[in-house]
């Protein structure tokens, strides 16, 4: 095969996906929500808030298994 007939193909499929998904306004995340009533809301969440919101979501449910851990011990 001719090595630069695939780098070059690579090349352009790695263009293709980086104009494809550079904008990231276009994507639109949301965040199920559960209330004491065990009531879901839906919570839009901007693209720039997305890994911030994440990390907390890690960190509650970190210490949510750290409770359960005490709990059965």
């Amino acid at each position: 095969m001719n090595l630069y007939g695939i780098i070059a193909t690579v090349v352009c499929y790695a263009c293709i996906i980086i104009a494809r998904f550079h904008n990231a306004s276009e994507f639109i995340y949301f965040v199920y929500v559960k209330d004491i009533y065990q009531k879901e809301t839906r919570i839009k969440i901007e693209s720039n808030d997305r890994f911030l919101i994440g990390r907390q979501i890690d960190q509650y449910l970190y210490f949510q298994f750290e409770r359960n851990i005490k709990n059965t011990a």
